[in-house]
């Protein structure tokens, strides 16, 4: 397997002959370009330009480890969902590191002394240029909001519950929990953990 992904997901250049902002919003804008492909094909695209997030996978104990899920209102798609604490980049240049300790502080109200990156994803490649890290998150302890920082809106009503990886797994395997930050992080913490 290892042999047949040799050429792993890299930048190739097509030239962009025409780029234009259509709308901008807080944390997205919308790009029209005019592509011309090495084959001499041209092609209209567009592209959500968003900000950069990440997940947490929050793990407690090791014999039978434990995920910290979250429950909030997710209304693009009309939907309460599971997901895992997560977030956007606050600013441009911030470490995806720290925004996921804080990201963890404001929804969970913990923090971790061991982090490890598990995972990186686009989350739409298709349309969005959004870029996503899941972190593994240990030694998972109580904290308090930051300094500043109010629960509002969907974030007030979230609910927080931890249960094992392993019945997480095979809600994802089933079709039951359809966050990508969710299924990404917790198969990927599953192979970390080795949970089958």
């Amino acid at each position: 397997m290892k042999e047949q992904l040799q050429d792993v997901d890299a930048p190739t250049h097509v030239d962009v002959l025409n780029s234009s902002n259509e709308a901008s919003s807080p944390i997205f804008s919308v790009r029209h370009d005019t592509l011309r492909f090495r084959g001499g094909d041209t092609a209209k695209r567009d592209v959500v330009v968003h900000d950069d997030a990440v997940g947490i996978v929050a793990i407690r104990g090791t014999e039978t480890p434990e995920i910290l899920l979250i429950r909030q209102y997710r209304h693009p798609v009309e939907q309460l969902m599971w997901e895992i604490p997560a977030g956007l980049l606050d600013h441009e240049g911030e470490d995806p590191r720290d925004a996921a300790k804080r990201e963890l502080a404001e929804e969970a109200q913990l923090a971790a002394d061991e982090w490890d990156v598990l995972a990186h994803y686009a989350s739409s490649p298709g349309f969005s240029t959004e870029k996503v890290t899941i972190f593994l998150a240990t030694s998972v302890h109580e904290s308090n909001l930051p300094e500043g920082f109010v629960l509002e809106a969907e974030e007030a009503e979230i609910v927080k519950r931890w249960v094992p990886l392993a019945d997480v797994v095979d809600a994802v395997v089933a079709g039951q929990l359809s966050s990508p930050s969710l299924v990404i992080g917790a198969l990927a913490a599953a192979r970390r953990f080795d949970i089958r």
